[in-house]
């Protein structure tokens, strides 16, 4: 008996091996990006069973699917993949992901407002949102205010209530850290239909106390602006934006199928997202930005700037010092009034089109599609690249692509 579908199998796994070791090599979640192309497992067996069947049709041999062997690759690949993607694996182990969430809509309730106190040395504050979005800001308060909204539906307003006033905001201080945790009241009947409460939190802490801050959602939106921090402000999301502003401390932000939007930040940023565009808007201090499936965009960057996608575009602007901007598939738009660092832009499939200042102070190189080099600068050119210098030579400007090459020169 022949048993259709041990090849998809086997090339599942060695797809997810592949896709493991390309990340842990250069530090970029391929394993998500590998998720959105599961229709080619389909594919596969499709073309398998062709095959088998123009092979071994004519011998009157039996066919079946090998169900087994598909299931337990697939099962496989599901653990690697929960557990590689640090956020996913968050998800996975504290099965978040069997619930559905309320929508907007349905039947509301704003729940009394809820006052939990903050010692003056508290180091850190940890809000955990699991079933909704969270909006951070400072106030003229004494102690951490929190407001409640819960959106309960698929239930009649008699039971919708009863969830609502089940469903709790509670606290916990451990170790000089204050934890703030929304829970959820489960509902609904059946493995599929379990359903939880979507609780939105907008959290008011005392503007003159300082600590750290960090939000953790499963699927929801993530807000803060003009927050009183110690050093550091973390935040991550899955199925959800983050949008943050006016922050003095170093910044961390991670979300999986959302963008990532990031302004006037005094420190270091690193923003990483999945399925997302990333952008970052006047920050002093490095800087450091990922998407594996969308665009970048940095303007105003004090500090070094590391730019790096998969299948997006790459625009930079006034970035002062080293710049290193990768895409695999997109086009990149680099210029700066002013260059004191190295640059660094390649893209595999695009054009790279640069404007810098008349005097700059560049040695340049770089590698272009055949006749699609220019260059208002006078360097050298052939059909595939172009070298020179501006000015002194002092910085370093690589550009490497197989498309297009512009070198412009700003008014």
């Amino acid at each position: 008996m022949r048993k259709i579908g041990r090849y998809t199998a086997a090339l599942l796994l060695v797809g997810v091996g592949v896709a493991v070791i390309a990340g842990k090599q250069t530090g970029t979640d391929y394993t998500a990006l590998a998720a959105r192309w599961w229709p080619v497992l389909l594919i596969s067996l499709g073309i398998e069973y062709v095959l088998f069947q123009l092979i071994y049709g004519r011998t009157g041999k039996p066919t079946r699917l090998d169900i087994g062997g598909m299931l337990l690759a697939c099962i496989l690949s599901a653990v690697v993949f929960s557990t590689q993607n640090s956020v996913f694996s968050e998800k996975w182990f504290r099965l978040d992901g069997l619930f559905s969430l309320s929508s907007e809509s349905g039947n509301r309730f704003d729940k009394p407002v809820m006052n939990v106190p903050l010692e003056r040395n508290a180091e850190k504050v940890l809000i955990d949102n699991p079933s909704g979005s969270v909006t951070v800001k400072s106030g003229a308060v004494e102690q951490i205010q929190i407001d409640t909204t819960v959106w309960v539906d698929n239930v009649d307003a008699e039971d919708a209530a009863g969830i609502a006033g089940q469903s709790t905001v509670e606290s916990l201080v451990s170790n000089g850290s204050l934890k703030i945790e929304a829970r959820g009241k489960e509902y609904g009947s059946g493995v599929f239909a379990r359903r939880k409460p979507r609780m939105n939190l907008t959290v008011t802490v005392p503007s003159g106390i300082k600590a750290d801050i960090e939000l953790s959602l499963v699927s929801g939106k993530a807000e803060a602006s003009q927050l009183p921090i110690r050093g550091q402000f973390t935040a991550s999301t899955i199925n959800g934006e983050i949008d943050v502003s006016d922050l003095e401390a170093n910044v961390k932000l991670n979300s999986t199928n959302g963008n990532i939007n990031a302004q006037n930040i005094k420190g270091t940023a690193v923003l990483k997202t999945v399925n997302g565009s990333v952008s970052l808007l006047h920050n002093q201090g490095d800087a450091r930005l990922t998407s594996t499936n969308g665009s970048i965009s940095a303007v105003g960057i004090s500090g070094s700037l590391q730019a790096e996608t998969i299948n997006g575009s790459l625009t930079v602007s006034d970035a002062l010092r080293d710049v290193n901007a990768h895409t695999t598939n997109g086009s990149i738009n680099a210029k700066s009034s002013s260059i004191q660092g190295n640059w660094d832009l390649k893209t595999m499939h695009g054009s790279i089109d640069v404007l810098l200042p008349a005097q700059a102070d560049l040695d340049v190189k770089g590698k272009g599609g055949a006749g699609q080099i220019s260059s208002d600068f006078p360097l050298q050119t052939d059909k595939r690249s172009l070298r020179g210098q501006i000015g002194s030579g002092t910085y370093r400007l690589d550009l490497d692509t197989n498309g297009r090459v512009s070198v412009r020169k700003a008014d």
